[in-house]
């Protein structure tokens, strides 16, 4: 099985369930077209170097710097 990101829950507005049983809030979840978005802003200020990392069926996986 694999992830659908909750196509289900995100029909009806909902965020993932990951998303919402994320204790740290370490998860974003949003439309990156949109320049208003969350993820788009995390995309473009937090990732290192202006960049992600890496990128997977249509995830983008940054490297947390300690």
């Amino acid at each position: 099985m694999y992830c659908t990101f909750c196509q289900h829950r995100t029909r009806e507005g909902r965020l993932p369930a990951c998303l919402e049983a994320c204790p740290t809030g370490a998860r974003v979840f949003g439309n990156v077209l949109d320049p208003d978005s969350e993820i788009r802003w995390v995309l473009e200020n937090k990732s290192p170097a202006g960049r992600a990392i890496g990128k997977e069926n249509g995830c983008y996986y940054q490297q947390h710097q300690r």
